[in-house]
């Protein structure tokens, strides 16, 4: 079974499996493996534990199909977090975009010694509308940190690696953009072409 909308592949998909205890810590929910893989269909009379099995597949879709996107650190005291990635669908020219978000940086390795700018790798699915879509845009993007829910350290040390220099640059350039960079929001980015 398949949740995400398979017309479309991130360019850098994320590949990662998450962990099932970082799972319940991160949203709070109890994961029951056995009946949400393995017996899905029991689920069609159980309505509540239908819809948890159906987030915790997307969860699980998410970090293996998402795309990899560079995010830093914006504000340790309030959790909050940047991240940087281009909404264009169906269209040539780029949509960059900044988005401020708040994150359980609380379940992150580091957390007591995390500081503004440090670099985290995050994997995103991507929503539209009917209007974005006549666009040939995205309309937003909905990332989370991979370290929050990937335990493999090495996976995550080489996820961040395999980020493109590029992309952390564009990053930074956006943050500069921004009046408020410590504001929850979606903000439309200028990345010159030359820098493409």
């Amino acid at each position: 079974m398949e949740t995400l909308d398979n017309s479309t592949s991130a360019s850098h998909p994320g590949q990662l499996e998450i962990s099932d205890r970082k799972y319940e810590q991160y949203f709070g929910k109890p994961v029951k493996k056995f009946l949400w893989e393995k017996m899905w269909f029991l689920s069609k009379h159980l309505p509540f534990t239908r819809e948890d099995a159906f987030h915790y597949m997307q969860i699980k879709e998410q970090f293996l199909y998402g795309c990899i996107n560079p995010g830093v650190v914006v504000n340790p005291e309030k959790s909050l977090i940047a991240v940087l990635t281009n909404l264009a669908a169906a269209r040539k020219e780029p949509y960059w975009v900044v988005k401020i978000l708040p994150e359980r940086l609380d379940l992150l390795p580091n957390t007591s010694s995390l500081q503004a700018g440090e670099k985290l790798a995050t994997v995103a699915i991507y929503s539209r509308t009917p209007e974005s879509f006549e666009q040939g845009l995205w309309k937003d993007f909905h990332p989370i940190v991979i370290d929050c829910l990937v335990e493999n350290t090495a996976q995550c040390r080489d996820t961040l690696l395999s980020i493109d220099a590029l992309e952390w640059d564009y990053l930074d350039l956006g943050l500069s953009q921004l009046p408020t960079p410590d504001e929850a929001g979606l903000y439309p980015v200028s990345i010159p072409e030359e820098l493409e």
